[in-house]
């Protein structure tokens, strides 16, 4: 994961969920309309769903380049996510170590 992911603004970007603990949610394709601390809001076909970011690996579309994320990784709002951005990727690299 790179810092530049991590610091990233989501909301227009193309999403799919890769893996979630509800598996009605994997596979999901949409673009990111909306985000809080813990939710992602998603347009998919129309609808607007929420996908929580904890339990949720996430494949985002970053300016041409796709990037893998751990939803579990970004539970923050975008100004604490960005201005964390540093101390997120160390957790990250953590979590891998695990």
């Amino acid at each position: 994961m790179k810092i530049k992911s991590v610091a990233s603004e989501y909301i227009g970007h193309d999403v799919t969920i890769i893996k979630s603990t509800n598996h009605n949610n994997a596979g999901l394709k949409g673009r990111v309309i909306d985000e809080t601390k813990n939710m992602m809001i998603i347009e998919n076909e129309g609808r607007r769903l929420s996908i929580p970011k904890n339990g949720s690996t996430f494949m985002f579309n970053l300016d041409g380049s796709e990037e893998i994320i751990d939803g579990g990784v970004i539970t923050y709002t975008t100004p604490d996510r960005i201005k964390n951005a540093q101390k997120i990727i160390r957790a990250f690299k953590r979590r891998e170590r695990e």
